[in-house]
């Protein structure tokens, strides 16, 4: 994510900025990790919807994220994927 701010988009990477990414990728790890071993699997379309929403703003504004979240929930309640409970969905994927 650094490379594409500094090189692919030609920004500045402050240091603000950098704890920010830190921050994000590492929680982001961490609780994807913590919510399947706690037994909750997810369609990766809901994992996705449920990580799109904690990207910091300043990450939003800068990577130029559209997001919608009335459009997304539509979207995965469309795929069936508007929550964890639809385990046996993630199971037919893994």
């Amino acid at each position: 994510m650094q490379e594409t701010i500094t090189s692919y988009l030609g920004e500045e990477l402050t240091e603000e900025l950098e704890f920010e990414i830190k921050f994000f990728v590492e929680a982001e790890s961490r609780a994807v990790v913590d919510w399947l071993k706690a037994g909750r699997p997810c369609p990766p379309e809901t994992i996705a919807r449920y990580i799109e929403g904690c990207v910091p703003a300043k990450l939003y504004d800068l990577l130029d994220i559209k997001f919608d979240s009335h459009t997304s929930l539509e979207l995965a309640r469309k795929q069936g994927t508007d929550s964890c409970d639809d385990k046996e969905r993630v199971e037919q994927d893994i």
